[in-house]
């Protein structure tokens, strides 16, 4: 903790003080907010879980609805999942070996980090981003659980090959059965959603030239679920709708029309710090007084009002004493006849 010195307007030192730090009302604010925080993740988890739970009864419908997907993306002729994993495995596995890393330790990690940035340095966007990540993964979960859907890897009979199983880096293991997740959601991808997430809250909240290059986060992470067999196109692209019906949910809990109020409350901020120093200052002085009190030659005749009559009612005896001097003057001139009356006494006047 850094200390700074003051001096006082006597010109006395003052003992060093602790640097400023915030009132204790403010940081009982921010563990606050903290608590808050965690509260909404801890929610957040335990309705996963409840969702978790209770897919455990779906494992019929998800497969059906597989078979639906794959019909129906066949239908709309969109590429084939199975086509590309299997041209990328014969012709980079090395490739898809990295984006099966990818998809197991970046999900959540990144999530986090870009969560808790936000809340440090971006806290008036952080509200609009906690908003949109509540609403975007309980449409989600509505979503898992109205709709189970087993992914790709779970269709070997479809030429798909378990990436994770096969690199021994599956955040699911061999049945799932020591994996949190669900494994029967994969409409909407999650994966796909909170990447595109991660990018708009960037690029929206801050100002430099490359923030668009955050785009290849969520442009990555479609590719990367594809690629591993985690989910269909349709399951990232459902995930972008989701997306845009949250932000366009939150829109007015976007920090634009509060930027006057934040401005505002950064110009009152600004006002308490002066205030405060100018209550230091003034305790230091008051401190300085009465350690070295004034002499009565410092203070001003017209400090006190007991003085100021007294040093005009001594002028008058000054001039009462003037007649005093020339009435003496008469008694010198007095004696001068008698200089002359004693010469005629002399020799040569007597001549």
């Amino acid at each position: 903790m850094s200390a700074t010195a003051r001096t006082s307007a006597a010109g006395v030192p003052v003992p060093l003080r602790p640097a400023f730090q915030p009132p204790p009302p403010v940081r009982r604010r921010m563990w606050g907010r903290i608590g808050v925080e965690l509260a909404w993740i801890a929610g957040m988890l335990a309705l996963y879980n409840i969702g978790r739970y209770i897919a455990k009864h779906h494992v019929g419908p998800a497969f059906d609805n597989a078979m639906q997907i794959w019909d129906f993306e066949r239908w709309m002729r969109i590429p084939s999942e199975q086509a590309i994993q299997s041209t990328l495995m014969q012709a980079w596995p090395w490739g898809v070996e990295v984006a099966n890393s990818y998809y197991a330790t970046m999900h959540f990690p990144v999530t986090i980090v870009f969560l808790v940035w936000m809340f440090v340095r971006r806290p008036d966007y952080y509200l609009w981003i906690r908003r949109t990540l509540v609403i975007l993964t309980s449409a989600a979960l509505v979503g898992h659980l109205a709709f189970p859907l087993a992914p790709p890897r779970m269709l070997p009979e479809l030429g798909f090959v378990d990436t994770g199983i096969l690199y021994d880096m599956s955040v699911y293991g061999a049945d799932g059965a020591n994996s949190l997740a669900n494994q029967y959601a994969a409409m909407p991808s999650l994966h796909v959603a909170w990447a595109a997430l991660v990018a708009v809250g960037l690029i929206v909240s801050t100002q430099t030239w490359w923030r668009w290059f955050w785009m290849i986060h969520p442009a990555i992470t479609l590719a990367v679920v594809v690629v591993t067999a985690n989910h269909y196109w349709l399951d990232g692209i459902i995930g972008l709708v989701l997306l845009a019906i949250a932000l366009a949910v939150t829109i007015r809990a976007r920090p634009q029309r509060r930027a006057a109020a934040a401005a505002a409350a950064e110009a009152d901020r600004d006002a308490a710090e002066a205030d405060r120093e100018a209550d230091v200052a003034d305790r230091d002085a008051d401190e300085a007084s009465e350690t070295h009190p004034a002499s009565d030659a410092d203070v001003p005749s017209g400090d006190s009002d007991g003085l100021v009559p007294a040093t005009p009612a001594t002028v008058p005896d000054t001039p009462a004493t003037v007649p005093d001097t020339p009435a003496a003057v008469p008694d010198t001139p007095a004696t001068v006849p008698d200089t002359p009356a004693t010469s005629l006494d002399t020799p040569e006047l007597q001549r």
